[in-house]
C-alpha cells in the first residue's frame, strides 16, 4: 500500500487540493485551519455552493478521483490530504 499526503493552503480564489489521479482509490481532507473551507470537483467552486469542510472536519473521498478544489471566505486556511491505492 502507498499514499500520499501534503498540506495545502487554501485561498479566496479556488485552489487546486487533488489533481486528478485514476490510480487512487480513497482520499481524505482534513480542514487544519480555523475557518471552514468550501470544496467542489472544480475550479468554479464557491463559498455559497461548495461542500463545507468545518475547522477539524474531515471529508473521506472513495470512489472518485477526480479533481478537488477548494476556497475560504477570507484569509488563507490549510487542509491536509492523503490519497492511498
Amino acid at each position: 500500500m502507498a499514499f500520499t499526503s501534503k498540506t495545502i493552503a487554501v485561498s479566496t480564489t479556488a485552489t487546486l487540493i487533488l489533481a486528478a489521479n485514476t490510480t487512487q482509490k480513497k482520499r481524505r481532507i482534513t480542514n487544519v485551519g480555523t475557518a471552514k473551507v468550501y470544496v467542489g470537483s472544480n475550479n468554479s467552486v464557491v463559498t455559497t455552493s461548495g461542500f463545507p469542510i468545518a475547522v477539524g472536519g474531515i471529508l473521506n473521498i472513495s470512489d472518485f478521483n477526480g479533481t478537488v478544489y477548494g476556497i475560504v471566505a477570507a484569509d488563507t486556511e490549510n487542509v491536509d490530504y492523503v490519497e492511498d491505492e
